[in-house]
């Protein structure tokens, strides 16, 4: 079942807690590469919202999301990298930081899979247990903390090494449960338009 009401970029920081429990200090790249920038730029819709991706002159991808909430606009802005994987030439991993939740200092680590030329599926770091098993002994370096909802959230100290070790999908992200992003104007449109 696909989700397109929930979004890695523009759910709230309370559900962006309680639903993925995975977050890393540093990003899982320095920059985003200029084949994926192509892929992820543009207008983007998902729900009720529309979000814009663009990147910066050090190639990482800012996100600037509006949407009608309890009658008035709501905005929010972010940043993230992503990275393709090593196996699969159009999945890979994502690290997202919104500006409401910069202070705290880390990211939220997602993977993502390239469909038809306009859509994207993403999909939330879970297992929970099988992040835990990468902490401790000569593995990776990180803290499991208490949430503020029920559950624990675990934080790695570093994204790209982490995402080193993932050598599964499947195992590794809730692929039962994808999130749908789709253009809102598509790439062929884009490039007929005149400007």
């Amino acid at each position: 079942m696909i989700r397109p009401l929930l979004s890695l970029f523009a759910v709230s920081s309370s559900l962006l807690v309680a639903c993925s429990p995975v977050r890393t200090v540093t990003p899982i790249a320095k920059e985003t590469e200029i084949s994926l920038q192509e892929e992820f730029q543009g207008t983007w819709r998902m729900g009720e919202g529309v979000f814009h991706i663009a990147f910066d002159e050090e190639s990482i991808g800012r996100i600037a999301w509006i949407e009608w909430k309890g009658n008035e606009f709501v905005t929010r802005r972010g940043k993230f990298n992503a990275l393709r994987s090593k196996d699969e030439e159009e999945a890979g991993f994502i690290s997202i930081q919104m500006e409401d939740e910069a202070e705290d200092g880390v990211y939220l680590l997602g993977a993502f899979k390239l469909i038809e030329p306009d859509s994207i599926l993403f999909w939330e770091a879970d297992p929970f247990s099988r992040y835990e098993s990468l902490l401790g002994d000569e593995k990776l370096e990180g803290e499991i903390k208490k949430a503020d909802s029920p559950s624990k959230m675990i934080i790695f100290a570093d994204g790209s090494e982490l995402v080193s070790k993932i050598d599964s999908f499947s195992e590794h992200f809730d692929l039962e449960r994808p999130i749908l992003m789709t253009r809102a104007v598509p790439k062929s449109n884009e490039a007929s338009s005149p400007n």
